[in-house]
């Protein structure tokens, strides 16, 4: 498989597994960047003379017969957006059915302000700049002697800007499918692709059912005789997630390239264009379990900020890989301890080589909290109906990651000990409901159960 084709999986795999920017449909991020060819110079200046005769016309008739320019110049609109949104979208209509109205120039700029405003829904993420700039026109057009030229304006933009949408997204029978069904397409596409490409990648499916099981049976003494093979491989993934050794699935070719590790966290071919997602969880847990351990030095009340204040230095750590200074979050424990009462020199020393033994994989509280996180963890992905020795001294398993800091409306919050802390349980009930959606489900359907 070609490095580009590659690309395209791994992009495709992201899109329909990962939340869509604010604002944005997936017709929107599917949008290309391409520029459109430029006519010829003769072409070029036919087209500049029609043009200009007709919007004189249409500048004209909106002057005369108010009316009848804008139902004309909306039927015009129409026309060109139709192959950009859903023949049922509310716009289509309201453009086709256009009411007489005693201020056909205000309801038409109206109108043309909900063009817009659907376009920008449906629209490449590079065209919003351009159409919040047509937005803002239109709001700022309040003269009544020119809303001909106002309307005129806006509706040569719209067209403009519907031709290069169309040329943006390319395929018209995409571009006509509600988001639902547009979800559907790609998500049945990038699971074959997906496991095409895996198939590809390990020359055969029975090398890749090898691996899979081979890794399966790895387990940490033996396990529950009653334990499912869909239980079994849930319970492997979370003990992969659990290790210090960064997640990993090196393609075939390149495993030999790798660095010689005196442990390996390799994971089988099913989940290479998981693995991402599953190292940023690797690193979200490591640091939820590093914010429970540090606030476990001494009891902090449940209105205090200490902890989502020690979760900002450990993500940053994460996010920018400028590793966070232990003294940072010494200094954080001693300001929270100070909010109870003031530490003498002596506890303060104490305080502060607590912080450093904490965040060692060898301390038992560490160590404790982290087997009660995991084994939720196995527990909440095992359940078929959802409500997951090289040891270093440092957290180090991983790059960046981008999670919620709230969970999403009616998410259930599973109750672990010693992560009490409202702003803990949220971030384990957004993480666990993550690991469960963009890996074990999806792993699910690609590649154990295809065919359902």
């Amino acid at each position: 498989m070609l490095p580009g084709e590659l690309f395209a999986v791994i992009a495709l795999h992201s899109l329909v597994t990962e939340p869509l920017p604010d604002g944005k449909s997936l017709h929107a991020m599917l949008a290309g960047t391409s520029q459109k060819p430029q006519p010829s110079a003769l072409r070029a200046s036919v087209e500049k003379a029609v043009h200009e005769a007709f919007w004189a016309q249409a500048r004209s008739t909106l002057e005369t017969d108010p009316y009848d320019g804008v139902k004309r110049l909306v039927r015009d609109v129409c026309e060109a957006i139709t192959p950009l949104v859903p023949s049922n979208d509310p716009i289509i209509a309201a453009l086709s059915l256009m009411a007489p109205t005693t201020a056909p120039l205000e309801s038409g700029k109206l109108l043309l302000r909900d063009v817009l405003l659907t376009l920008r829904r449906r629209a490449a993420p590079i065209r919003d700049q351009h159409i919040d700039h047509l937005l803002a026109n239109l709001d700022n057009a309040n003269h009544p002697e020119h809303a001909p030229e106002d309307i005129v304006e806006t509706v040569k933009a719209i067209l403009e800007l519907a031709d290069t949408m169309k040329h943006d997204l390319g395929d018209f029978a995409v571009a006509s499918m509600t988001e639902t069904q547009l979800r559907l397409h790609l998500t049945q596409q990038a699971r074959i692709r997906e496991r095409t490409a895996i198939l590809d990648l390990w020359d055969t499916g029975s090398r890749v059912d090898d691996l899979w099981q081979a890794w399966v049976d790895e387990q940490e003494g033996p396990p529950p005789p009653t334990l499912s093979p869909r239980e079994a491989w849930i319970r492997r993934l979370v003990r992969a997630l659990g290790k210090s050794v960064p997640v990993a699935c090196p393609i075939p070719n390149n495993a030999a390239g790798h660095e010689p590790m005196t442990e390996r966290n390799d994971l089988p071919p099913p989940f290479f264009f998981s693995k991402g997602q599953l190292l940023h969880a690797q690193n979200y847990l490591q640091a939820i379990v590093a914010s429970a351990s540090l606030g476990s030095l001494f009891r902090i009340g449940t209105e205090s900020d200490f902890v989502s204040r020690i979760w900002a230095l450990l993500e940053a750590e994460i996010v920018h890989q400028h590793g966070t200074k232990l003294i940072n979050l010494a200094d954080e424990v001693v300001r929270a301890r100070g909010l109870v009462s003031a530490p003498d020199p002596v506890e303060e020393a104490r305080l502060r080589a607590a912080v450093d033994r904490t965040l060692r994989y060898t301390d038992p509280v560490f160590k404790l909290l982290q087997k009660r996180l995991l084994d939720a963890l196995a527990r909440a992905l095992m359940d078929e109906e959802p409500p997951a020795t090289q040891v270093p001294e440092r957290m180090q398993s991983g790059r960046a990651l981008a999670m919620s800091k709230k969970p999403a409306s009616g998410r259930s919050r599973p109750v672990v000990q010693g992560f009490e802390d409202p702003f803990l349980a949220n971030m384990i009930g957004d993480i666990f409901h993550r690991i469960r959606e963009t890996v074990v489900d999806w792993i699910d359907t690609m590649w154990l159960h295809p065919e359902e």
